[in-house]
């Protein structure tokens, strides 16, 4: 009788791995790579963290979550980043946007190509 049970479980576990298989199967993949190393300063990419945090779901998105994701997209890892960009933003004497101004001097750039 234990036996019966033990087959009947194997059973059952085999179809369950065969139906989970064929759910992986047929689901589209909306799998992203990394795009590639993150270039610029890390404090750059948890300010722009911070910057698009209304753009996504109104809001309604912790900055964690998205610094992760920023982590993964470009392969970089990102310590501490609540307290480094606390400490980033008390050390700034003039300038609290500093991502954000480097960002809008490279797009006016590409916008003066374009007129061009």
């Amino acid at each position: 009788m234990g036996k019966t049970i033990k087959i009947l479980t194997m059973k059952e576990f085999e179809k369950e791995v065969i139906r989970l298989l064929q759910e992986i199967k047929e689901k589209p993949t909306n799998y992203i790579n990394p795009l590639g190393a993150w270039t610029d300063n890390k404090i750059d990419l948890i300010e722009l963290s911070h910057l698009i945090k209304k753009s996504i779901n109104h809001g309604d998105i912790a900055t964690i979550s998205i610094i992760r994701a920023f982590e993964y997209l470009f392969n970089t890892k990102l310590d501490n980043p609540y307290s480094r960009f606390k400490n980033e933003i008390e050390t700034r004497k003039k300038e609290n946007t500093g991502y954000l101004q480097k960002m809008q001097g490279y797009y006016n750039t590409i916008i003066e190509d374009i007129r061009k």
